[in-house]
C-alpha cells in the first residue's frame, strides 16, 4: 500500500468491513485508518509491526524489539522482547529474533488485557498470526504450519505445531 510516498505494512481486523485498519510506513510512523473521512490519522509513537484483532485491540513491536499495546489514547509497554506480534481470538503471540515463539498467558478470546505472563511455545518460526481458533505460522524455509489443539479451558496454546502445504512469506 501507498499513501504520499510512503510503503505501509497493515493489519486490519479481517471483515470486508473497513473498521479497523492500521499499519506502519518505513519511517516507523504508525497511523490509523478512518474510514468515514476515508483518511489515515497518524498515531503517536514508532512502530515496524502492528496487528489489529477483531475486537479492536492493537499490539505493536518497536525496531528495539519492545513490545505495546494501545489503551485508546497511549502505548503500554509490555515486558518482553519480540520483532513481530499478533493479536485475535486465539490470543496475543510474539517471535523474537532467534524465532522463539511466546503466547501471552490470559489473552486467549481476544480479551482486552494485557495478559500475565510469557510462556514459549515449541518450535521456531520468523512470522505468527493469531486468528479464531486458530495459530498459524511461517519458518525461515518459508514453509507453513499451524498449531493444533488450542482449547481455552486446558491448552490455549495447542499441543503440537501440524506442517501444512505450500510455502509463504508472512500470513495476517
Amino acid at each position: 500500500m501507498e499513501s504520499h510516498g510512503h510503503r505501509f505494512q497493515v493489519a486490519s481486523d479481517r471483515y470486508l468491513l473497513v473498521t479497523k485498519v492500521w499499519g506502519v510506513n518505513s519511517a516507523d510512523n504508525i497511523y490509523k485508518y478512518l474510514p468515514s473521512a476515508r483518511t489515515w490519522q497518524q498515531l503517536p509513537g514508532a512502530l515496524v509491526n502492528v496487528d489489529v484483532s477483531d475486537a479492536g485491540h492493537v499490539w505493536g513491536v518497536n525496531r528495539g524489539g519492545n513490545i505495546y499495546r494501545w489503551l485508546g489514547n497511549t502505548w503500554q509497554q509490555i515486558p518482553g522482547g519480540a520483532t513481530q506480534v499478533s493479536v485475535g481470538e486465539s490470543g496475543v503471540w510474539v517471535v523474537n529474533s532467534a524465532g522463539n515463539i511466546y503466547y501471552r498467558v490470559g489473552t486467549y478470546g481476544d480479551a482486552d488485557t494485557a495478559g500475565s505472563d510469557w510462556v514459549q511455545v515449541p518450535g521456531g518460526l520468523k512470522w505468527v498470526s493469531s486468528g479464531r481458533y486458530i495459530v498459524v505460522g511461517v519458518n525461515s524455509a518459508d514453509n507453513i504450519y499451524y498449531r493444533e489443539g488450542i482449547r481455552l479451558s486446558a491448552t490455549p496454546t495447542g499441543t503440537h505445531w501440524f506442517k501444512s502445504a505450500g510455502t509463504q512469506v508472512r500470513l495476517t
